[in-house]
């Protein structure tokens, strides 16, 4: 793994951060996040309210949506939880 930002990297960072940030620093902030900082987001993000729905394909199949966003109200999310 190279141990450089590419140039746009860097720049956002520096618009973001004000600095560009080490490597290591960056590495260390991924290591740090843990399984409840996961959930809290996953929570804040599939919680809040209606899901969006995107198909590709034949939608012959695809449940009704109040079906999938009851489930997302419930928290189960996989097929066949409903």
């Amino acid at each position: 793994m190279a141990a450089t930002i590419s140039p746009s990297g860097s720049g956002r960072q520096m618009h973001i951060f004000g600095r560009p940030l080490p490597l290591g620093e960056i590495v260390a902030a991924i290591d740090s996040v843990t399984r409840d900082d996961a959930v809290a987001v996953a929570e804040r993000l599939f919680r809040g309210g209606r899901p969006v729905v995107s198909a590709l394909g034949p939608i012959d199949r695809l449940e009704p949506y109040p079906h999938i966003a009851s489930r997302f109200a419930r928290g189960q999310t996989g097929p066949g939880t409903a």
